[in-house]
């Protein structure tokens, strides 16, 4: 099985025969192709992080935009050597409404995340059509690779949603005020912490370093 797609190039035609051809005699599920709008013609979409907090309920930690590089064909910044925006950059007025519904599907898919595992990190890759409506591109979740990028957020002018989420990280596994502060370097406000909870001296360093290992980004 497979679509005619209007308008590409013959060499597109020729691919799909040869694909027809070896996919003679086996089944395939093929997804529609999603009729999501780019920028500029570059890839777009948004990527909504969801975290939970300490009280191990999920919050929506944040949103941004990702364009694919020049002559791109996915929207992933490293790949494409594309860029991160903020959402209301791209989305300008339309940003309160689609933004309201990336919320809904995000907690929906959150809930039913939680069905099959413990999660504690979940990156949403959204494409938006021209009538505003959500397409779900791949759910990204924290798993013995890594987790889906805090990273990303750090690269917008505003870095108080970035900041926030390695907050929230802190919060949930406990880590000492010390750890904390040795991480944000004097970028937020002090923490409250139990000085029960703070490492000696010695073990400061090696603490550090197996907090960051543990949450390294992945690629996604």
């Amino acid at each position: 099985m497979f679509c005619h797609l209007k308008g590409k190039s013959s060499k597109f035609f020729s691919m799909n025969r040869k694909m027809a051809l070896r996919m003679e005699k086996k089944n395939y599920i093929i997804q529609q192709s999603a009729p999501i709008r780019q920028s500029n013609d570059r890839p777009m979409d948004i990527r909504v992080h969801m975290q939970k907090g300490s009280d191990g309920t999920w919050h929506y930690a944040g949103d941004l935009v990702r364009i694919g590089g020049e002559n791109a064909i996915v929207s992933n910044v490293k790949i494409s050597n594309g860029r991160v925006h903020p959402t209301d950059e791209i989305l300008k007025e339309e940003t309160q409404e689609i933004r309201q519904k990336l919320e809904e599907v995000s907690f929906k898919i959150c809930r039913l995340l939680d069905q099959i595992y413990d999660y504690d990190e979940v990156g949403i890759d959204f494409g938006v059509d021209h009538e505003q409506n959500p397409w779900i591109i791949e759910v990204n979740t924290n798993d013995a690779i890594g987790m889906p990028s805090h990273e990303l957020f750090a690269e917008l002018p505003d870095a108080s949603v970035y900041m926030r989420m390695m907050e929230r990280t802190f919060e949930r596994f406990r880590v000492p005020l010390i750890l904390r502060e040795a991480f944000f370097a004097e970028t937020l406000p002090p923490f409250e912490c139990d000085p029960d909870e703070w490492l000696s001296e010695n073990d400061l360093s090696s603490a550090l370093d197996e907090v960051l290992e543990k949450y390294r980004p992945d690629e996604s």
